[in-house]
């Protein structure tokens, strides 16, 4: 991985505010780089006394796509992987007095879902 690449595709982690979205990215290059490096692809193999790779990205654009699939992944209560990692770091930022104050407000069922409030009765 180059640190100081001058092609998209081997630019590292960045995540950074941009007007009015959060923008998340990396480069196909590097994620491929931290995949083959990560313990999780180069378990110890006792018969070498070694390390041993298992797996080897081939495709770099479809390895990245199968990523971005596998964080959209929803399981029956419609999180999925990104939506945890996002959970995590919304009480990071509380924590950390990002933007937030104390709030307390009643929040009420007919408020996050109003579209059921407006067919009530209507059956």
């Amino acid at each position: 991985m180059d640190l100081n690449s001058k092609t998209p595709a081997g630019l590292p982690l960045t995540i950074g505010v941009e007007g009015d979205q959060l923008v998340i990215r990396i480069g196909v290059d590097t994620l491929a780089w931290c995949f083959e490096i990560s313990d999780e692809n180069q378990p110890y193999d006792e018969k070498v006394d070694d390390f041993r790779r298992s797996w080897k990205v081939v495709d770099r654009h479809k390895f990245a796509k199968g990523i971005g699939i596998g964080l959209q992944d929803e399981e029956e209560d419609g999180s999925t992987p990104l939506t945890k990692i996002l959970d995590e770091a919304c009480i990071r930022a509380i924590e950390d007095d990002m933007g937030v104050d104390e709030d307390g407000r009643l929040v009420t069922h007919a408020m996050l879902h109003p579209e059921e409030a407006l067919n009530v009765g209507k059956n």
